[in-house]
């Protein structure tokens, strides 16, 4: 007879935006969730830990010996940092050998170029860039060491895809193709014009990447794709918006580690 499905006990961090969705994924769904704070007594009743944002990614690191075990292993804050400062990671990526999947940034750029903040979120501080105009507006913002200047890459398709990596090697993974009306356009101010689940062909130089930076956990790279290479906006190392609907499906791989 074919082996029980396994049922999983996983803890979600409370009061989170996502909480409605990530319910209506699970609520089909064998496993068991709950919404609570991450104390050291809530983490070792459950399978799975699964934070959802910076601030919960560093209070499991300050829970290391609790949390060791997880299924879906916690990032540490040095990779955590490297990520989530988008310049810094861009010149990681140079210095690393994978030049070629990001977008020209520094100063020079022709017009339109994006301007953006180093560490922001939903692209609530990124700016298109189209003229001399534009230019005297965000002046201040141009001069500032919290912003730098990238290419505008073009393209009415952007994808997201979300990886849990586990010992060096991606063990899950799930990516979002996105349409918008424009080819020049920043996501999250943006509205897209539709979504659809699809393969992705770049998962070999993803897994190659966050093996360079020592990356293990959740994440989610978001990229559009150019003559059949990926050009990379920016990795974040956290859970993604758009994985929690489909999150249920997504740990399918978990073997619980039932503590407690």
């Amino acid at each position: 007879m074919p082996a029980e499905p396994i049922s999983l006990r996983i803890l979600f961090p409370a009061g989170h935006d996502w909480e409605e969705d990530i319910r209506a994924g699970f609520a089909a769904s064998r496993h068991k969730i709950v919404f609570a704070d991450f104390t050291q007594d809530n983490i070792s009743r459950y399978d799975l830990v699964v934070p959802l944002s910076i601030a919960d990614l560093g209070c499991l690191n300050e829970l290391r010996p609790v949390i060791s075990a997880n299924p879906i292993p916690i990032p540490t804050m040095e990779c955590v940092a490297l990520c989530n400062d988008k310049l810094l990671f861009n010149r990681t990526l140079v210095a690393s050998g994978f030049g070629r999947s990001v977008p020209r940034f520094g100063a020079g750029q022709n017009f339109p170029y994006v301007l953006k903040k180093r560490t922001d979120a939903w692209g609530q501080n990124s700016h298109i860039v189209s003229s001399p105009e534009d230019e005297m507006k965000l002046a201040a913002k141009l001069s500032s060491p919290d912003y730098f200047c990238q290419e505008c890459v073009f393209g009415t398709t952007e994808y997201t895809t979300h990886i849990a990596c586990r010992g060096g090697r991606i063990v899950r993974d799930r990516t979002i193709k996105l349409l918008f009306e424009k080819e020049a356009f920043i996501k999250g101010p943006e509205p897209d014009l539709g979504r659809s689940v699809c393969e992705c062909p770049c998962l070999d130089l993803f897994e190659q990447i966050l093996a360079s930076i020592g990356f293990e956990g959740l994440c989610c790279f978001n990229y559009k794709i150019a003559e059949g290479l990926p050009l990379i906006f920016e990795v974040n190392p956290r859970f993604g918006a758009s994985l929690a609907p489909m999150f249920a499906e997504f740990i399918g791989y978990v073997t619980p580690r039932r503590a407690g």
